[in-house]
């Protein structure tokens, strides 16, 4: 059985507000603010998935397998969403709607997609009349910015429900859209206007593209070449997509780089760092980054001038 470990939690609380990390100061079109980091959080035993609250105030991640919550500075750390079989562990949780937090269940075969009330209730899976969990790999669950639609991955496949859902999801023929042969699809990213930023690896490289419309399911290629593009976030105004990518890293980690939405004026923001998440209605930017002592949670300020 898994117990609560408070001696990590009074730790992590008072491992905030320091900084280190390579920021390119020249960040954004126009931008007469420099950027600088923030380090919220460190000495995670893990990658955190960590993402904002609907309104930003809040920031969830996960830790030992459970999901945590803290104040968007560091502050105020506390388990919300605990699981005690060892053998369960969340990973990707992602909360557009105020009470409702939906993320990934993995177990030792295979995973399933769970929802709960932010604050109260119990941990329900998300049934999307497709087949059993336990075999297959639900994984990415990914609302849009209203809470109406949820898009996510079954067995490397991307799928599109309502939610919650009423009746089975829709597969979306991503290969068909881009003609080309499809290993798998998934971290996704909805925009403010319904578009949707995803990963696709196909033998050209593992890129990110974009559903420009849920009803038509028009799909564009934003990156190109034969690397690892992971984890697109759009940016509030859904003018760029941040995201990141072993490009331009002879060690092969992950940079954190920024795109215009139209594919243009990519550069690098960061070193050796991954996961990026926009603000919900800010310039900043959520990340994760693996140092020598452990995973840390960062924040980078005044990513994009605001218009």
């Amino acid at each position: 059985m898994k117990t609560t470990n408070v001696v990590l939690a009074v730790f992590l609380f008072v491992l905030i507000l320091g900084c280190d990390g390579d920021i390119d100061t020249s960040i954004g079109p126009d931008d007469n603010k420099p950027s600088y980091e923030e380090a919220l959080i460190r000495r995670l035993s893990g990658n955190p998935f960590q993402t904002w609250s609907p309104f930003g105030d809040r920031i969830i991640f996960c830790q030992d397998g459970d999901i945590w919550l803290m104040d968007n500075d560091g502050s105020n750390l506390q388990e919300l969403i605990i699981f005690p079989d060892a053998q369960e562990s969340a990973s990707h949780p992602d909360w557009k709607i105020y009470d409702r937090i939906v993320f990934q269940l993995n177990y030792p075969n295979g995973s399933e997609i769970c929802s709960k009330r932010a604050f109260s209730g119990v941990t329900e899976r998300v049934n999307f009349d497709l087949p059993e969990p336990g075999l297959s790999q639900y994984q990415f669950p990914t609302l849009s910015s209203d809470g109406k639609y949820i898009v996510f991955t079954f067995n490397d496949n991307m799928y599109l429900s309502e939610y919650p859902p009423r009746g089975r999801a829709s597969l979306i023929e991503v290969s068909e859209k881009i003609n080309k042969s499809l290993e798998w699809v998934g971290m996704y990213s909805w925009s403010a206007d319904e578009k949707i930023a995803f990963v696709a690896k196909t033998s050209e490289g593992t890129n990110i593209y974009v559903m420009d419309d849920i009803r038509t399911k028009t799909v564009v290629q934003i990156t190109k070449g034969n690397i690892r593009d992971f984890n697109p976030s759009w940016s509030p105004d859904g003018k760029y997509i941040a995201f990141d990518s072993n490009r331009e890293n002879i060690a092969s980690e992950h940079n954190i780089c920024l795109v215009k939405s139209d594919g243009t004026g990519l550069k690098i923001l960061i070193k050796s760092a991954q996961y990026p998440r926009f603000h919900p209605s800010d310039n900043k930017l959520l990340y994760s980054a693996q140092r020598v002592e452990g995973w840390k949670i960062g924040l980078i300020h005044n990513v994009i001038q605001k218009e």
